[in-house]
């Protein structure tokens, strides 16, 4: 079933929703008719059965909640790959589950911006696509240095290609400090 996102006080008490451009697209791909039904997500984990009122409009009924059950919370921080590499990366890790995305940011980073609109499109989609009514966070960038103060008591693994290089977490810290 497809899910359309709006923000919570866009749903508040509107019986009546007007779809946006690339919405109606995707209702005309999947050759959607009217009265089919859709999900409308607050990306909070909760959605709204509706019917589909061909082919720009939605009626939403807000007796017929759908609540997901909130999973345990993944959060990835990771240099900003370059090219379309980093819309790849985050499409797929919505798909797996991630709730949030931190952008790192390395002494010799070489992307350091990039377009958190277009990413939180691709969010959408991922989201949408495995039918998933939470949309994950993404986070402004952040130093290296800067991931230890958010997050000092959780579990963190990091990933390295060379199997010798083991280190305990207050050893990263301290190397983080130094500069």
């Amino acid at each position: 079933m497809l899910i359309i996102y709006r923000e919570k006080k866009e749903l508040q008490n509107q019986e009546l929703l007007v779809l946006e451009r690339n919405e109606i697209n995707h209702i005309k791909a999947l050759r959607l008719k009217d009265d089919d039904e859709i999900l409308v997500s607050d990306g909070e984990g909760k959605a709204y059965k509706s019917k589909l009122k061909y082919p720009d409009k939605l009626i939403i009924n807000y007796k017929e909640i759908i609540l997901e059950q909130k999973k345990q919370n993944v959060t990835i921080c990771s240099a900003i790959p370059s090219g379309n590499r980093l819309e790849k990366m985050i499409d797929m890790a919505v798909q797996l589950g991630i709730t949030n995305y931190i952008p790192v940011i390395y002494r010799y980073s070489e992307r350091k911006d990039f377009s958190i609109e277009r990413i939180k499109k691709i969010i959408r989609q991922a989201s949408s696509q495995c039918g998933r009514l939470t949309l994950a966070n993404i986070y402004a960038p952040i130093r290296f240095q800067d991931i230890f103060q958010y997050y000092k008591h959780k579990i963190m693994l990091f990933a390295d290609k060379n199997p010798e290089h083991k280190i305990s977490f207050n050893e990263l810290v301290q190397i983080s400090k130094r500069k």
